[in-house]
């Protein structure tokens, strides 16, 4: 999940993703 503009993993023993984005090379960009 994203807080402050900050990509937050609940889980990160279970998913080793990115958060959502709109753009490619960004995190935390608008979805998530």
């Amino acid at each position: 999940i994203c807080i402050n503009q900050t990509c937050t993993n609940l889980f990160p023993h279970i998913d080793q993703g990115k958060c959502p984005s709109n753009q490619p090379n960004s995190e935390c960009s608008g979805n998530g």
